[in-house]
Parts: C-alpha cells; structure tokens; sequence
C-alpha cells in the first residue's frame, strides 16, 4: 500500500453494513471511495458504519466527505455510524466539534 492508499472492506451485520477503512482518506483518494461507496451500498441497510480503527489520516477532503455520506443517508431516512476511532481521528473529532455531528461509538455498544 502506498502512503496516500485508502484500502477497504465491507461486511453485513444484521441490517447494517460495516465499512472497515485502512490508510489515509484523503484528496488523492477520495473520490475513488466515493464512486466505490455508493456502488457497493445496500438499499436495505438500516444504517452503515464505518470502522476507523485503522484510518491514520483524514484530511478535509475525507471530513467533507463523511459529512456528505452523512447528509445524503440521514436525508434517505438512515444512519451513519463512525466506530473504534484512533486517538488522532478521535482527536481531531474533538477538536472540530464533529464528533457532535456523528454518532461516534465503539464495537461494544454498536447498534442492533
């Protein structure tokens, strides 16, 4: 994997759809993931969370594109959860105040 890569892996989990991110989500990047993300959603999940235990970086352009993904599944009735988040994306959470935007949680308490 390059350092500018994003990888990614889905699984199903009940009516939710887990999005497991590795690397940087980032300008280079995040338009790729955008076309690949709605290409693979699944129009019964309730809600889709995205596991960033494993995300390094995110940039503005990777901020602005959760708040996107964010917009368009609460708009269609649905959610976005983001999950097991490193000390420096829970960090930059924090600081920017997003992580009054998200629902922010840990595998523990995942939503049934």
């Amino acid at each position: 994997m390059k350092d500018e890569d994003l990888d990614f892996t889905t699984e199903e989990r009940a009516r939710h759809k887990v999005v497991k991110l590795k690397g940087k989500l980032i300008l280079h990047n995040v338009e790729q993931f955008r076309k690949e993300f709605f290409e693979l959603l699944d129009q019964d999940a309730k809600a889709v969370l995205f596991d960033l235990e494993d995300l390094k970086f995110v940039d503005s352009s990777g901020i602005g594109l959760l708040i996107q993904l964010q917009r368009k599944m609460a708009a269609a009735g649905r959610d976005i959860v983001l999950m097991n988040l490193n000390d420096h994306v829970r960090q930059l959470f924090q600081v920017s105040g997003l992580d009054r935007v998200f629902k922010i949680t840990t595998e523990d308490d995942l939503p049934e």
